[in-house]
């Protein structure tokens, strides 16, 4: 410490301010890098909730997906289903008029035959080979 006692005053007071600048940098170092690695750990945290909530959408948008193609096929079924009744029915209708006594004497070309058709109400047979009665059905 002898070396110290030979320095002038503002020398002294130079050393201590620059021993007290260097403690104070090296906290503010020290404290800045657990700041980055505690943001680096957070970031890390929410990469991975992130990639937990986007896995969990995918498989809730992928079930809806799912469900929506099962919707679909179901209603093109039923679609399908109801014209093919309807059109049974229409081609049986036609061969009741077809077949009708009181059709044939009344309408003499297509356009009548469909007009006498809707109005009299008269429907397709009840059974195969009968003739045609009652309410033409529609599909609904």
């Amino acid at each position: 410490m002898g070396w110290i006692t030979g320095l002038p005053g503002i020398a002294k007071l130079a050393i201590i301010l620059a021993i007290i600048t260097a403690l104070i940098g090296a906290a503010h170092w020290y404290n800045q890098g657990l700041v980055d690695q505690g943001k680096a750990e957070v970031m890390l945290d929410w990469a991975e909730a992130n990639e937990e909530q986007a896995e969990r959408w995918a498989a809730e948008r992928n079930k809806l997906e799912r469900a929506k193609v099962a919707m679909a096929k179901r209603y093109h079924d039923e679609v399908a289903a109801r014209r093919a009744a309807q059109a049974v029915l229409d081609r049986e209708r036609e061969d009741a008029i077809k077949n009708s006594a009181a059709a044939s004497a009344v309408c003499f070309d297509d356009r009548m035959r469909d007009a006498w058709a809707r109005d009299s109400g008269h429907g397709g047979p009840a059974t195969g080979g009968e003739a045609g009665r009652g309410v033409a059905p529609t599909v609904r």
